[in-house]
Formats: structure tokens, sequence, C-alpha cells
């Protein structure tokens, strides 16, 4: 069976890219709980304003957002330059409730199964598997009579296990702005940014995951 290993580059890395297979929406206009399955043709039927434009709106909106210059933007709802133009967080929400947050999750399979190899270990894998997760969830900080959107969740999911990062709390220490962690392993502290990840305590994904103190 043919695989493609995480460092591929170019063409072949592109060849093992698939559809989406599966969407799932929380609290996105007017889908409060929805799962779809996406076929390679897929049709969407229904009465108007009743949601069928949020779908395809939605990818776009993930597409401009991981476009988009500015990356303090949480989600980028749109301007007179983008593909779409979605207002702000209150007008997306369902319900126009900023006590919900928008929560999502994709799935897409691969061509060829995707290995990433083991540093540690010549020629074993760490992990392996035929399609690929992403979801996310972000909520709404109110600030007097403002606010702005925040990420209170991000994850990937792929060969049985997920990697999430998410925001380390109030009583963490003021540089642990977010705990990035493993199911099943390993757990670290980043700063906010794009800057280099500053590691508080870190365990392989093999092993046993740090204690709730790690990052404090």
């Amino acid at each position: 069976m043919r695989s493609v290993t995480a460092g591929a580059t170019g063409p072949e890395r592109r060849r093992s890219l698939e559809r989406i297979s599966q969407l799932w929406l929380e609290n996105l206009e007017s889908w409060a709980d929805r799962s779809f399955r996406l076929a390679p043709v897929t049709g969407l039927f229904g009465a108007d304003s009743s949601g069928k434009s949020s779908l395809l709106q939605f990818l776009q909106l993930l597409r401009q957002t991981a476009d988009a210059a500015d990356r303090t933007q949480v989600l980028h709802f749109g301007d007179e330059r983008t593909p779409v133009e979605l207002g702000e967080f209150l007008e997306v929400v369902s319900g126009h409730d900023t006590a919900r947050s928008i929560e999502w999750q994709l799935e897409w399979g691969l061509r060829a199964p995707l290995r990433v190899a083991d540093p540690a270990a010549e020629g074993s894998t760490l992990f392996e598997g035929d399609s690929v997760r992403f979801s996310g969830r972000v909520g709404f900080r109110a600030n007097g009579d403002e606010g702005r959107p925040l990420v209170q969740r991000l994850a990937y999911g792929f060969g049985g296990h997920e990697f999430a990062t998410e925001p380390s709390g109030l009583d963490a220490a003021p540089w642990c702005r977010f705990r990035v962690h493993a199911q099943p392993g390993a757990d670290a502290c980043r700063r906010a940014g794009r800057h280099r990840a500053a590691v508080a305590r870190v365990r392989s994904a093999r092993g046993p995951r740090p204690d709730a103190g790690a990052c404090r």
C-alpha cells in the first residue's frame, strides 16, 4: 500500500489530499447542531433562508481567515475585498447570543495513508492514518459594551490521536497563555503569537501525561 510521509511536499503532498467527507456545525446562524455527510457531488435543498448558503459561506470563512494578513483575527468575517462578508460574531452566532460558542468539525480522507515517522527511532512510525479531522470552538469575550471573539479550542485528529490547543486558564503562569496537548500523551505551554513555543514540561506521546500543574 502506497503511503505519503509527513515530510512530503509539492505535487506529492497535493495529490494526497482528498475531499471533505464530513462537516459538523453548532451555533452557526440557523444551524444549532447539525452534521452533514458530503459526497463527491452534494446537493443542498431547502426553503429560502433555511441556511443553505451558510454552509458554503462557512467554508469560505475558514479559508479567508487562513489567508488573512492580520494574524490577530480569530475569524475573518470579511470586508469589501473578501469573497464573503458576514459582518461580525454577533451576526453569525445562532440567535445572536454571544453567550454561545460557534463550533465546527471537518473531516477529510487522504488518497494514500499518511505516515509520520519517529525522529528518535529510524524506520519506525509514530502515527499513521488515512483521514484527518480539524475542529474548533470560538466564543465571545465581552468587555463593557464591546468585546471580541476568543479561540476556546483548536484541534487536529489523526491516526487515533488528537492534538489540541486551548487557553490555559486564569490560574496559569503569565507566560503560559495556551496549553498544547495530545491524547494520549503530551502537554506543553506556549506563549501567544507565532514565536517559538515555551515548553514548561513535555512527555512523549507514548509516555504518561504531566500533572495539572505542569504549566503553572
